[in-house]
């Protein structure tokens, strides 16, 4: 058994403990202040983790917005580049082709619903003066081949293509009837002097 003697005089001995007191009274506040500023440190950590996180899912969505946004800038370049293609392809065509083009319109949509085309050409108009014994004085003529399933279908094609400006006028070559899977359908052609010149 270990004693423990205190041989200082009593008024240093209250001092001492005092001392020792004080230094575990530090000690504890201290610690304590210690362990607030962990705290602190912790949830200051732990917000600044939050706002970054929350930063990051921002710059995400961001990210996925620009994308969309560069998509579709590159399909509208895409549209942009086949525009400027038929745009060349329209002007390197020139005044004739042009005409050509809006009379391959006229011709198509002035078809009745029971009349067929299966072949146009075009020849130039010297070319069939010598043949067909139609006096024409436009530069070209289409030859048009097709079938009708009526023969009055054949006559109104005819009507309405001698109203248009730029066809000067219709020859018939032929209209005959002929026999498919046990029907009477009719075959015809017909040459078209244009009224364009140059």
């Amino acid at each position: 058994m270990v004693f423990e003697i205190n041989l200082l005089p009593e008024k240093y001995r209250k001092k001492k403990i005092a001392i020792k007191l004080d230094a575990r009274l530090l000690g504890g506040v201290g610690g304590a202040i210690a362990a607030a500023l962990i705290v602190m440190t912790t949830i200051n950590q732990g917000k600044t983790f939050t706002e970054l996180e929350t930063r990051r899912n921002e710059l995400e969505e961001q990210k996925v917005l620009v994308e969309v946004m560069a998509n579709r800038v590159r399909g509208q370049k895409e549209q942009v580049s086949n525009i400027n293609t038929q745009i060349a392809t329209l002007e390197g065509l020139g005044g004739r082709n042009r005409i050509q083009l809006q009379l391959l319109e006229i011709v198509s949509s002035r078809l009745p619903e029971d009349v067929w085309l299966l072949d146009i050409n075009q020849t130039a108009a010297r070319d069939q003066r010598g043949g067909g014994g139609m006096t024409v004085t436009s530069d070209r003529v289409l030859n048009f081949r097709g079938v009708a399933l009526l023969k009055e279908g054949v006559t109104e094609w005819i009507s309405r293509l001698q109203d248009e400006e730029l066809i000067q006028q219709v020859q018939t070559n032929y209209l005959r009837p002929i026999r498919v899977q046990g029907a009477d359908i009719f075959e015809f052609s017909l040459t078209t002097a244009l009224n364009i010149s140059g």
